[in-house]
């Protein structure tokens, strides 16, 4: 149950950035209430792994203070994006 609501959050949730790379991925977007943070006091954050069937990376990104999830799924996305470009390589270290 809980890797098919992640993969449902990128097919049409929360985390749907994560469609654009190039393996299937899962995620589990959110926000909590930080009362001391800017942005209407609220965190986001979002985790991820990729691909689903055997995940060879996990990512979270967590930004204070931003009001909504939006700016940390662009971060891990991103971040994906370049492993999975760069993966071979950067196993291999």
């Amino acid at each position: 149950p809980v890797r098919t609501g992640m993969r449902t959050a990128v097919t049409s949730g929360t985390a749907t950035v994560l469609r654009s790379l190039p393996v299937a991925a899962g995620g589990k977007t959110g926000t909590a209430e930080d009362p001391s943070a800017g942005g209407a006091g609220l965190d986001s954050w979002l985790s991820a792994v990729a691909p689903m069937d055997h995940p060879t990376i996990a990512l979270t990104a967590f930004i204070r203070g931003t009001g909504n999830s939006h700016p940390s799924n662009e971060i891990v996305r991103s971040a994906m994006a370049y492993f999975f470009t760069h993966e071979r390589a950067t196993l291999a270290r």
